[in-house]
Protein backbone atom coordinates (compact mmCIF):
# COMPACT_ATOMS: atom_id res chain seq x y z
CA UNK A 1 0.00 0.00 0.00
CA UNK A 2 1.45 3.12 -1.02
CA UNK A 3 1.62 5.86 1.94
CA UNK A 4 -0.66 8.26 -0.38
CA UNK A 5 -3.96 5.38 0.18
CA UNK A 6 -2.65 4.87 3.72
CA UNK A 7 -2.97 8.62 4.24
CA UNK A 8 -6.36 8.83 2.23
CA UNK A 9 -7.82 5.53 4.07
CA UNK A 10 -7.19 7.74 7.36
CA UNK A 11 -8.32 10.83 6.19
CA UNK A 12 -11.73 8.66 5.92
CA UNK A 13 -11.74 6.88 9.08
CA UNK A 14 -11.24 10.57 10.56
CA UNK A 15 -14.14 11.85 8.81
CA UNK A 16 -16.46 8.86 9.59
CA UNK A 17 -15.40 9.15 13.28
CA UNK A 18 -16.57 12.95 12.67
CA UNK A 19 -19.64 12.19 11.39
CA UNK A 20 -20.66 10.01 13.89
CA UNK A 21 -19.63 12.35 16.81
CA UNK A 22 -21.54 15.47 15.65
CA UNK A 23 -24.34 12.98 15.59
CA UNK A 24 -24.36 12.05 18.80
CA UNK A 25 -23.68 15.49 20.27
CA UNK A 26 -26.51 16.85 17.82
CA UNK A 27 -28.91 13.95 19.82
CA UNK A 28 -27.22 15.00 23.04
CA UNK A 29 -28.27 18.46 22.01
CA UNK A 30 -25.19 19.92 22.69
CA UNK A 31 -25.15 21.21 18.89
CA UNK A 32 -27.34 22.58 16.47
CA UNK A 33 -28.72 20.61 13.58
CA UNK A 34 -27.41 21.62 10.67
CA UNK A 35 -30.79 20.56 9.04
CA UNK A 36 -33.48 21.92 10.92
CA UNK A 37 -31.18 24.79 12.47
CA UNK A 38 -32.53 23.24 15.54
CA UNK A 39 -31.18 22.53 19.45
CA UNK A 40 -33.13 19.32 20.13
CA UNK A 41 -32.19 16.30 22.13
CA UNK A 42 -32.73 12.33 21.17
CA UNK A 43 -30.53 11.07 23.20
CA UNK A 44 -31.32 7.30 21.62
CA UNK A 45 -29.90 8.74 18.89
CA UNK A 46 -26.60 9.71 20.62
CA UNK A 47 -26.12 6.51 22.64
CA UNK A 48 -26.65 4.28 18.79
CA UNK A 49 -23.90 6.81 17.31
CA UNK A 50 -21.98 6.35 20.78
CA UNK A 51 -22.41 2.46 20.21
CA UNK A 52 -21.09 2.61 16.77
CA UNK A 53 -17.78 4.34 17.48
CA UNK A 54 -17.16 1.79 20.11
CA UNK A 55 -18.06 -1.22 18.00
CA UNK A 56 -15.67 0.49 15.36
CA UNK A 57 -12.64 0.54 17.91
CA UNK A 58 -13.43 -3.29 18.93
CA UNK A 59 -13.56 -4.18 15.06
CA UNK A 60 -10.05 -2.48 14.21
CA UNK A 61 -7.81 -3.13 17.66
CA UNK A 62 -4.69 -4.15 15.99
CA UNK A 63 -4.97 -2.17 12.30
CA UNK A 64 -5.49 1.29 13.38
CA UNK A 65 -2.26 3.61 13.66
CA UNK A 66 -1.40 4.91 17.12
CA UNK A 67 -2.97 8.48 15.94
CA UNK A 68 -5.74 7.09 14.64
CA UNK A 69 -6.59 4.76 18.01
CA UNK A 70 -5.90 7.59 19.88
CA UNK A 71 -8.31 9.64 18.12
CA UNK A 72 -11.29 7.67 18.45
CA UNK A 73 -10.72 6.96 21.72
CA UNK A 74 -10.62 10.47 23.16
CA UNK A 75 -13.63 11.28 20.34
CA UNK A 76 -15.20 8.15 22.37
CA UNK A 77 -13.98 9.44 25.87
CA UNK A 78 -15.29 13.16 24.91
CA UNK A 79 -18.50 11.61 23.61
CA UNK A 80 -19.09 9.33 26.89
CA UNK A 81 -18.78 12.28 29.44
CA UNK A 82 -21.15 14.66 27.49
CA UNK A 83 -23.94 11.48 27.47
CA UNK A 84 -23.14 11.50 31.22
CA UNK A 85 -23.45 14.89 31.62
CA UNK A 86 -27.14 14.91 29.40
CA UNK A 87 -28.40 11.91 31.66
CA UNK A 88 -27.56 13.56 34.91
CA UNK A 89 -29.65 16.36 34.15
CA UNK A 90 -32.84 14.47 32.93
CA UNK A 91 -31.88 12.82 36.16
CA UNK A 92 -32.67 16.24 38.33
CA UNK A 93 -35.40 17.58 35.41
CA UNK A 94 -37.45 13.95 37.04
CA UNK A 95 -36.20 14.61 40.46
CA UNK A 96 -37.58 18.37 40.63
CA UNK A 97 -41.04 17.24 38.69
CA UNK A 98 -41.43 14.54 41.26
CA UNK A 99 -41.00 17.32 43.87
CA UNK A 100 -43.29 19.48 42.20
CA UNK A 101 -45.53 17.17 41.84
CA UNK A 102 -45.01 16.36 45.91
CA UNK A 103 -45.56 19.69 46.76
CA UNK A 104 -48.88 20.52 44.96
CA UNK A 105 -50.08 16.92 46.69
CA UNK A 106 -48.61 18.41 50.26
CA UNK A 107 -50.63 21.92 49.18
CA UNK A 108 -53.72 20.22 48.24
CA UNK A 109 -53.69 17.88 51.53
CA UNK A 110 -53.26 20.97 53.87
CA UNK A 111 -55.92 22.50 52.05
CA UNK A 112 -58.54 19.74 52.34
CA UNK A 113 -56.88 19.74 56.24
CA UNK A 114 -57.88 23.14 56.74
CA UNK A 115 -61.34 22.61 54.80
CA UNK A 116 -62.23 19.81 57.25
CA UNK A 117 -61.09 21.50 60.05
CA UNK A 118 -62.82 24.51 59.05
CA UNK A 119 -66.24 22.12 58.73
CA UNK A 120 -65.62 20.57 61.79
CA UNK A 121 -65.33 23.66 63.83
CA UNK A 122 -68.93 24.85 62.21
CA UNK A 123 -70.13 21.97 62.77
CA UNK A 124 -69.47 21.73 66.32
CA UNK A 125 -70.48 25.06 66.55
CA UNK A 126 -73.74 24.53 64.67
CA UNK A 127 -74.31 21.47 67.47
CA UNK A 128 -72.84 23.94 70.36
CA UNK A 129 -76.04 26.44 69.29
CA UNK A 130 -78.89 23.45 69.14
CA UNK A 131 -77.57 22.55 72.35
CA UNK A 132 -77.46 25.94 73.92
CA UNK A 133 -81.47 26.32 72.40
CA UNK A 134 -82.25 23.41 73.95
CA UNK A 135 -81.49 24.32 77.02
CA UNK A 136 -83.04 27.61 77.47
CA UNK A 137 -85.94 26.09 76.50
Amino acid sequence: MSDEYKKYNTELLFTLILNFQSTAMIGMGKVMNPFTQKVTRNLTEAQFSIDILDMLLEKTKGNLTKEEETYLQKTLTELRLNYIDEMKKDEIAQKEKTEEKSEKKDTVSEKEKKTEQSQTKNNDREKEKKNNKEKTE
